[in-house]
């Protein structure tokens, strides 16, 4: 019989739980490679810390290589990827700092420049702040990918481009044309708020907060 053991637990037990199942694994697998570089703690400090954080403030913040670790933790672990193998050259972006719309789209941008600037696609990942607990105040990438076909309906019913994006431009069309492109585009929002930013010269306000 299997048991949920967070049916026991507070939501802050859960977290200060799995923050320490995630440092146990951080430092078996980067201890070796992180002792002695500046800011690096002691394994039970750093839990320590975290624990404090959390009873304190319900939440708490990794570190670089913490958050590094964890998003190259994921796509190891995540068994329908073909491309998991490559998953020790997974490259954060911090993003944490960033708190405007314009911000996320600058962002976009720059994990595309990256990724690309080789001539051939590198794994890089960009991270944003979470939203605080309890709440939906966190910054949300609407695109579901940065770069995608675009579709629209002829008169006779047939999609031309890719079917699963039918919908999107129809919703982003007409003011996309107002900005006289149909060029790629970036939908976010932060604090509820919600902008479209395109790759030409513009952005368009969709709703206030």
């Amino acid at each position: 019989m299997n048991c949920d053991i967070t049916e026991y637990e507070t939501p802050k037990e859960t977290l200060i739980r799995e923050a320490i199942e995630y440092l146990e694994l951080y430092y078996h697998e980067r201890y070796d490679e992180m002792k002695g570089t500046t800011g690096f703690m002691p394994k039970e400090e750093r839990i320590n810390s975290v624990r404090n954080s959390i009873e304190t403030s319900g939440t708490y913040a990794h570190t670089f290589d913490e958050l590094q670790h964890g998003a190259r933790v994921a796509w190891r672990n995540a068994p329908k990827c073909s491309n998991r193998k490559y998953w020790q050259n997974l490259k954060l972006l911090d993003c944490r700092d960033v708190t405007s719309n314009k911000g996320i789209y600058d962002c976009c941008l720059d994990h595309l420049s990256k990724a690309m600037s080789c001539g051939s696609s590198e794994a890089y990942i960009s991270v944003f702040r979470q939203a605080a607990q309890g709440t939906s105040d966190g910054p949300r990438i609407w695109n579901d990918q940065l770069l995608q076909y675009a579709a629209y309906m002829d008169d006779d019913g047939n999609v031309m481009g890719d079917p699963k994006n039918v919908s999107e431009v129809l919703h982003h069309i007409l003011l996309l044309l107002l900005l006289g492109t149909l060029s790629s585009h970036i939908c976010s929002s932060y604090n509820h708020s919600v902008e479209i930013y395109s790759n030409a010269s513009g952005k368009i306000w969709l709703e206030g907060p």
